[in-house]
């Protein structure tokens, strides 16, 4: 997801607020840059695409520091798996930011993207480079990977494969319910006999 002229223009004037309220940091300079800030956000380098993520969380891989920037009642209410929460107001903090792993890539979301982007200026503002916001946030994660789109009656093999390896990775990550047999594996004869059937039935049952 690529941030229009506008959006861009709104981000900065946010994030120049909230550097004005920044208290001094002895060990880290806060420098921000609009024009380079606005080349970066325009391009592909700020953020990483949830498929990457979720395929590393079910790896194990342990390179990359999960956050997550909303309020604690909404981290308690769900969250991606193996985030830790450090709501945007603590996250600017600078002793928050002194104490970072900046060892890890660090990937930031929010329910969407506007709190992650604020917090992924401050941070970028503060010399981190090694620092993402996850596309889409957790609203896409929530339905895209953890609710994969089962295929249509007639999908390919290719398309069978693709959602058994995206069904695999949401039930490892607290998925919804996916029955990938029974959605992917049934012969298409038998699908269309199971449901003239029934219709058979209701059709006996109402005389």
């Amino acid at each position: 997801m690529k941030l229009q002229g506008n959006q861009i223009g709104a981000f900065v004037a946010i994030i120049l607020g909230l550097l004005l309220a920044f208290l001094p940091v002895q060990s880290r300079q806060i420098v921000i840059k609009p024009g380079a800030l606005a080349r970066t956000i325009t391009g592909d380098e700020y953020h990483i695409d949830p498929e990457t993520v979720s395929k590393w969380l079910v790896e194990g891989n342990e390179d990359f520091l999960l956050i997550d920037v909303r309020s604690p009642e909404e981290f308690a209410q769900g969250h991606i798996k193996n985030a830790i929460n450090i709501p945007l107001p603590e996250l600017i903090k600078p002793e928050t930011i002194d104490e970072l792993d900046t060892d890890k890539l660090i990937i930031l979301y929010s329910n969407g993207i506007s709190h992650a982007i604020q917090a992924w200026v401050v941070l970028h503002a503060a010399d981190i480079s090694d620092v993402v916001v996850l596309e889409g946030g957790l609203n896409y994660w929530n339905k895209y990977i953890l609710n994969p789109k089962p295929p249509g009656q007639y999908a390919s093999n290719d398309e069978i494969l693709i959602y058994k390896s995206k069904a695999a990775i949401a039930g490892a990550l607290g998925g919804g319910n996916l029955d990938i047999q029974s959605q992917t594996n049934q012969p298409t004869k038998h699908r269309v006999f199971h449901k003239k059937s029934k219709k058979k039935k209701r059709a006996e049952g109402g005389c």
